[in-house]
């Protein structure tokens, strides 16, 4: 495994040796949200056995518990360029060269990669960028040899490249349940911001920029707190129009009853203590922070966008609202409040397909078989 500073920001690269096939990761690492990064959570997955781990470092690790690391010193990370990726690869017998990230696959010059060579080249698309109708480092993507896209709409995308869609996969971004799940108490986050136990917490955690529908959550808190005196409201997350946001809450007297945190670094304990998840948002792409509520075993209430509709089923696993109508997500919201029988077996369906659609392992068995095929090509 290698692991460099690049750009201020962490990158792992990580070879792995799958029976007769020698992987070498590429990926960002950056912590956030008490989340780690899900990439590691998932290559850990692939092989459990490591047999091969390089690490190449100008300071110690914080990545966690790795067996057989072998350390070499390395005075400057930042000088780890393309050529000395490349050449790493070759040196170790890479067969597949997977970045897990488009950022990371910036690593590489184009024209490198163009070149004949003896790896196959897989991408995790990332960042689309719903203006300009188009991904980071777009142009290199056709250097790829598989892509993966993380929902059905954004495979679609692939035709903006262009790319052969036949070899776009979809994979689910995995959650991992040992950081989310049903037993995190929400006792240590209720206890620190005071919120009795009788108060219903309605949450959400996000970016509070352009894509979130801040005046929405807004109309939204006035009809809940016009009809129930036991219910709260837990914003976490920062973001450009934070200011914007908190100042429409207090223009109508709203703001009392709202609790902006800010960024955290403890999401899983922050998820548990919410009675109801609640996703405002413009953006039609997978938000991570819904799986994870959902892995936590919370209700979901969120907008009907064609991405999320690949993450769970309306009923079974939460309920979808009119885009732009605070009146229908207030309905919904209501209705869960007011039948927790049927809340209940929402958590349970949660927890269920969460584990079984979008866990670690299941993610890793595709991403083998991705694998496979390729070599088999």
């Amino acid at each position: 495994m290698l692991f460099l500073d690049l750009k201020l920001r962490f990158v792992i690269i990580w070879i792995m040796n799958d029976d007769k096939i020698k992987v070498l990761h590429i990926a960002d690492n950056k912590e956030e949200g008490g989340r780690s990064s899900y990439t590691v959570d998932l290559i850990k997955a692939l092989n459990p056995g490591l047999n091969e781990n390089y690490l190449i470092t100008s300071e110690t690790s914080q990545i966690g518990n790795l067996a057989e690391i072998r350390r070499v010193n390395h005075k400057n990370s930042k000088k780890l360029t393309s050529n000395k990726v490349l050449k790493y690869a070759a040196e170790v017998g890479a067969q597949i060269l997977h970045f897990h990230d488009n950022d990371s696959f910036d690593l590489i010059p184009s024209a490198r990669i163009s070149r004949r060579h003896s790896f196959r080249i897989v991408v995790d698309l990332h960042k689309y960028d719903w203006q300009k109708r188009r991904f980071p480092f777009q142009n290199k993507l056709k250097c790829g040899d598989m892509l993966i896209a993380s929902t059905n709409r954004e495979k679609n995308f692939a035709y903006d490249i262009p790319f052969p869609i036949d070899k776009v996969s979809v994979i689910n971004k995995p959650v991992n349940a040992l950081r989310f799940n049903q037993t995190i108490s929400p006792r240590p986050i209720l206890s620190a911001f005071n919120i009795p136990p009788e108060i219903m917490l309605l949450g959400t955690v996000a970016r509070l920029d352009e894509t979130m529908n801040y005046r929405l959550w807004t109309d939204t808190i006035e009809l809940i707190v016009k009809n129930y005196g036991d219910i709260e409201f837990l914003i976490v997350g920062e973001g450009k129009q934070r200011a914007a946001f908190e100042s429409s809450l207090k223009n109508r007297g709203l703001y009392k009853k709202t609790l902006f945190t800010g960024f955290r670094d403890d999401i899983p304990q922050v998820l548990a203590a919410m009675d109801i998840y609640f996703h405002p948002t413009f953006e039609d792409k997978v938000p991570y922070s819904v799986l994870e509520a959902m892995a936590v075993g919370k209700p979901v209430v969120s907008p009907n966008l064609s991405s999320i509709r690949e993450m769970f089923v309306n009923e079974r696993n939460g309920l979808f609202y009119d885009v732009e109508s605070p009146e229908s997500a207030f309905k919904l919201i209501s209705h869960f409040k007011e039948n927790p029988s049927e809340q209940a077996e929402v958590v349970r369906n949660n927890v269920e397909d969460t584990a079984n659609k979008f866990g670690i392992k299941y993610a890793a068995k595709l991403v083998l078989d991705l694998y496979q095929r390729l070599m088999n090509q």
